[in-house]
Parts: structure tokens; sequence; C-alpha cells
């Protein structure tokens, strides 16, 4: 579904008496941004498998810790579950791909390894999904000279108002269940009627079955290819 389409879901959805935080008659910009919290909540249920995510080192020359955030990766981190360095993947201490945990680090290298001194990456470590760390760091020289990439899982783009066209990230069959996520979560009947709190709660319901449904399917789909999307009850420990 387009953006345009599930705007036009969502109105249709509240238009059963339902009142959503801005009102019975949300602007697009203001359903889109309703949209875009379901989307960033649904996407830890069934994130996007990016193999070779780009990261911009612009800037980091030098610096022994790597922000996946937006403005290096163009997206929100959901897991990370390894990198490339120019030709070389990284490795966790168990010698799969991975990383290495700081502690492994300071065992492996001392904590020399907390060094201003520049060269080529070596040793890559991880605090979370979005802060890595560099062991030597990059120097400007391998930066221009070298692709870094990462693989991962990551949320779902965020609608934009300017591209109604635009289509949804995720898979096709869960296009329907975000407008019912986000009204599940914005909206409240203007009655008192048990009934309209207990339809919010079964299309909260039916959209994380659906997501979660979809998360089971791409984790078998996606076996090896580290930790996949987060089902209930499922561990998210470092493959």
């Amino acid at each position: 579904m387009t953006t345009q389409e599930l705007i036009d879901r969502f109105n249709n959805l509240l238009s059963y008496d339902f009142d959503s935080i801005f009102g019975v008659a949300p602007t697009n910009a203001q359903v889109i941004s309703m949209l875009n919290d379901a989307i960033s909540g649904l996407s830890q249920f069934c994130p996007i498998y990016q193999p070779l995510l780009p990261v911009t080192l612009t800037g980091y020359a030098g610096k022994v810790n790597i922000d996946l955030n937006t403005a290096t990766t163009g997206r929100e981190m959901v897991r990370t579950i390894s990198a490339r360095f120019g030709t070389v993947g990284s490795l966790g201490a168990n010698g799969k791909k991975g990383f290495y945990t700081i502690n492994h680090m300071e065992d492996l290298l001392g904590m020399g390894w907390i060094s201003t001194a520049q060269g080529t990456p070596r040793v890559i470590g991880i605090y979370t999904d979005r802060l890595l760390a560099v062991s030597p760091p990059p120097s400007a020289a391998w930066i221009a000279a070298n692709v870094f990439t990462i693989e991962a899982w990551v949320e779902a783009r965020a609608l934009n108002d300017a591209t109604l066209g635009a289509q949804c990230e995720f898979p096709n069959v869960l296009h329907p269940r975000v407008p019912e996520y986000a009204l599940a979560l914005t909206a409240d009947g203007r009655a008192t009627e048990p009934q309209q709190l207990q339809r919010l709660m079964l299309l909260k319901a039916k959209a994380l079955d659906a997501f979660n449904a979809e998360g089971a399917r791409q984790k078998g789909r996606y076996a090896d290819r580290g930790p996949s999307p987060k089902v209930f009850g499922s561990d998210w420990s470092v493959g």
C-alpha cells in the first residue's frame, strides 16, 4: 500500500466513532506521524534485513567509536549482525561472523585498544546495536579508499507526506495492519461503550499477530544470517 492508501485506511477506521490524539479529522501530516510511530514499534517484531548497508565514515578518522545512526547509515538499527571493513568481514571471539564484546577486545588487545593511532581497522567490537568500537581507528586515507558496510536488521522506512505515492517497506501482507496498530495506539472511543475499547484491543492484537507470524517466517528464511526478527519470547543473543 502507498502512503496515501495507508492514510485513507487509517481515516476510514477512525470514522467508526473513534477519536485520535489529533481529533476526529487529523491532517495528512498528523496521520503520518501516527503511522510512523506504529511502523517504528512494529519494526521491532518484523524488521527489514539489510545485507550490505553502507556506513558513511566522514569525520570518523582517528575515532574508536562509530555511531550507526541515521547520519551514518540512513536507517534506525534494530539488530546489528556483522560488518565489513574493506574486504575483511568482522569476526567474534569465537571466530565466527559477528563482533567482539568490549571485554573480549580488552582481553585480546589490552586497554591499549583505546588508542588514537590511526590505521587499518582489524577488530570491531559492539557496545549496543547502534554503537561499534574499532581498533585501530580508521585513518582518513583508509576511509577514502575503502567501503565500510554492516549487516543488520533495521526499522522500516518512515513515511513522508511529500511522497504520498511511496510504498510502505514492510511486506505487502502486513500493510493493512499498520493503520490498525496506529489506531490502537492513538485512539479512544468517543463514547464509553466497552465494545469500542474491545475493538481497539482486537485491532492491536490482530496487527501484532500478523507481524509475529511474518517475523517467524523470516526467522527461518534468514536462519544463517545472524539473529532474526523478534518474536515474543525469542532470544536476541549475539550470533
